[in-house]
């Protein structure tokens, strides 16, 4: 089943909120007290705590999470804060997603970014089939944000599979947004039911949008090589194939031309995710005119961020656990989502560049096709990206934090 092109598509809105909530609304909506929202290195957060509040159509929550506080005392050393919060929109019932609908948006927020800024927009949709007699569905979800004059986004990013009866899918796309020039941005989640005479049903306990809640300074983000809909290596189109009879059977994603990302000075901690999206090479119009007689494809894979040496040689390493993966011919497109919540950037190595792939190896069955970046001239989409961010900061000196008293 060939993708879709939906940049094209007109996109239905749920709910539509403007700029995230200030701190006095989440103070006087509920249990936070004595914090204050940081936007850059220069605030802390006092509790780990989350606060969730009503917002229109919407159910916000901001996440903050747990850092050595500042102080005015003196001789207490170096102070730990974290990166820019994540703030969550999730719709606050079920959705229905029909065909007809072309696409839908969940839930969105209107941001404000100045040029070249940069935040991370997480997503993640739990669907059912909306009739247990329904057969099946292509599901798709997607992130992005485009410009309020119409501008379309440079990059939504995609996660594709096929929902079948049962307890249903999670499909949880990634992308590190870059804001081409100054303005207001509206930020979404959006899926499409692809399977005409079927529908699916969002179920919001599993169902969100997290946005960075500032600036993600000095982040950087990956994608694979460009990789259109058929599978056919042409022209700009690159696409990626593993297994028998193909170049290789192992892969390193992402690194293509070794691009290396330097950490903050300051920062001792970093974060990375990653998604990849693959096809099965069996009876599918998604590989190029390759087909395969296997029920399916196996693969195993993980995610790895290394730091450098001076030389570039590898220093240290931090990488998921190896985890493996079945793609049946139905669905055929498979999303693998990847996370490394915590990178030590160590002193020793000579230098704070980093460099990160997702290991992919062909173990069996039909060969793979790996889904890349799809430009065109409305935007474009990407299927198998990652990103990094600083995610902690020490100080030397204290930072004011108010007491509240």
């Amino acid at each position: 089943m060939a993708w879709l092109d939906r940049t094209k598509r007109a996109f239905i809105p749920l709910s539509r909120t403007r700029a995230s909530p200030s701190a006095a609304d989440v103070v006087a909506a509920g249990d936070i007290v004595d914090m204050a929202f940081h936007a850059g290195p220069t605030l802390a957060v006092r509790f780990w705590n989350r606060t969730c509040i009503g917002l229109l159509a919407v159910v916000i929550c901001v996440i903050v999470g747990p850092v050595g506080v500042a102080s005015a005392f003196p001789g207490l050393g170096a102070y730990n804060y974290p990166g820019p919060a994540l703030v969550t929109y999730a719709p606050p019932t079920n959705v229905v997603v029909f065909p007809s609908d072309g696409g839908r948006e969940i839930v969105g927020t209107d941001v404000a970014l100045q040029a070249g800024e940069s935040r991370r927009l997480l997503g993640q949709v739990h669907a059912v089939l909306s009739d247990p007699s329904f057969t099946g569905l292509d599901e798709q979800v997607g992130v992005g944000c485009h410009h309020d004059d119409g501008t379309p986004s440079p990059w939504e990013a995609w996660s594709d599979t096929s929902l079948l009866p049962g307890p249903g899918v999670t499909l949880s796309p990634s992308v590190l947004f870059t804001a081409p020039s100054a303005g207001m941005y509206h930020c979404y989640l959006k899926t499409i039911a692809d399977t005409k005479g079927q529908a699916m049903t969002v179920q919001p306990s599993d169902t969100w949008l997290q946005i960075s809640a500032a600036a993600e300074e000095g982040a950087q983000s990956w994608s694979n090589p460009p990789c259109d809909s058929a599978g056919d290596s042409l022209g700009s189109s690159r696409c990626v194939y593993l297994g028998p009879g193909e170049k290789d059977r192992a892969t390193d994603l992402l690194d293509e031309n070794g691009v290396a990302w330097t950490a903050a000075g300051n920062a001792t901690t970093a974060e990375a995710m990653a998604n990849v999206e693959l096809t099965t090479c069996g009876h599918t119009a998604s590989c190029g005119g390759l087909k395969r007689d296997a029920p399916g494809s196996t693969v195993t894979s993980y995610l790895e961020v290394t730091q450098l040496n001076a030389d570039g040689t590898p220093c240290a390493g931090t990488k998921t656990p190896a985890r493996t993966d079945f793609i049946g011919d139905i669905p055929h497109h498979y999303n693998i989502p990847y996370h490394l919540p915590t990178i030590t950037i160590l002193n020793t190595c000579g230098s704070r560049n980093f460099q990160l792939h997702v290991h992919m190896a062909w173990d069996s069955g039909n060969p793979v096709k790996i889904d890349g970046a799809r430009p065109d001239d409305d935007g474009g989409e990407v299927n198998t990206d990652g990103f990094i961010v600083n995610s902690n900061y020490v100080v030397s000196t204290a930072l004011p934090v108010t007491d509240g008293g």
